[in-house]
């Protein structure tokens, strides 16, 4: 994510990073915490000791941190991005441009235990919600990311996903070829996050990550 909104920058596109105050946030000395909107929260003992409703809440939270009119492009990550999206789908009139990249999927996850029969509870009062919020924002998304193979094939057979998948990439060369696009350097390895292509090529592009995790 670093590298994708500082390729952004440096080609003159306004980025603004909105997220939960993280660790993994930059330093101070780096010019894109500039751009980061940490939202902070002060969550309720329910909140903290049930899974469900602490990303329930996170989703919430980040929904209503932005003035998402403002933007080009609102790129969303993971589940979190759940009440963004349907903020989005509720404008009246033109919105911007929905992009949501997936590195996991909790359908993914559910199915291949169930394969195995690991036992899945209590992780279910997590996972299942996840999923119902990870199948909204691919219906609702202008163009899907998924960044293996297996997570494509999640997508599409689990969600239904199958005219909005826009890319995938699992291979040192074909992330360079995406990074090539966005001017970026080559990744230092097979395992970096792929940049996004063409979703990136409007005027003002609002990045949207769950903790603002920012990889080569």
């Amino acid at each position: 994510m670093h590298d994708v909104c500082t390729g952004l920058l440096d080609r003159g596109i306004e980025v603004q990073v909105t997220c939960r105050p993280s660790l993994y946030l930059p330093a101070r000395d780096v010019p894109l915490v500039a751009h980061v909107n940490a939202v902070g929260a002060d969550l309720s003992a329910a909140e903290i000791d049930n899974p469900f409703l602490g990303m329930w809440r996170t989703s919430r939270d980040l929904a209503q941190a932005e003035n998402w009119n403002e933007y080009d492009v609102v790129h969303l990550q993971s589940h979190y991005g759940y009440h963004t999206a349907l903020r989005l789908a509720r404008m009246p009139g033109p919105r911007p441009a929905l992009v949501s990249t997936f590195h996991l999927t909790a359908i993914g996850g559910m199915v291949r235990l169930q394969e195995l029969g690991i036992p899945q509870e209590p992780d279910l009062l997590q996972t299942q919600p996840a999923a119902v919020m990870e199948a909204t924002i691919a219906g609702l998304s202008d163009r899907l990311i998924a960044v293996s193979q297996q997570v494509h094939d999640d997508l599409t057979r689990g969600y239904g996903s199958h005219r909005r998948m826009s890319a995938w990439s699992t291979t040192a060369s074909t992330q360079n070829c995406s990074r090539r696009s966005l001017a970026l350097r080559p990744a230092v390895s097979s395992g970096s996050t792929p940049a996004c292509g063409t979703c990136c090529m409007w005027g003002r592009f609002s990045a949207f990550a769950e903790t603002c995790c920012w990889t080569a």
